[in-house]
């Protein structure tokens, strides 16, 4: 038996993070690139583009800054505010799968 559950946080809007959207800034993170982000994680670049533009518009700062592409190459990077995100998230996931464990223990003693 096992327990599963999943995390996401909303705004008026609906969604505006869970793991998909961190998973992508992670990867702009690491490849500079919102373009090579959405290749590498198997989405279009369109829908990392408004993924990013969802997130930008509701966050007080932006957490990825896009430079145009063009003769030299465009490119993202994040914000601080993006990694201080993407850490709470992963500490917030950590402790949701702890309490899930200790949950499951509790309910596999009484359903027994």
């Amino acid at each position: 038996m096992s327990l599963k559950g999943k995390i996401w946080i909303e705004n008026q809007a609906g969604v505006n993070l869970g793991k998909g959207r961190v998973v992508l800034l992670k990867m702009i993170g690491e490849k500079g690139s919102l373009s090579k982000a959405a290749t590498a994680i198997n989405i279009s670049y369109r829908k990392a583009w408004e993924q990013v533009r969802e997130m930008n518009a509701y966050s007080s700062v932006p957490l990825v800054e896009l430079s145009p592409g063009g003769k030299g190459g465009g490119g993202a990077k994040l914000t601080p505010k993006a990694h201080e995100i993407i850490s709470m998230y992963e500490q917030l996931e950590h402790d949701h799968k702890a309490f899930l464990k200790e949950k499951e223990i509790e309910f596999s003693q009484l359903w027994r």
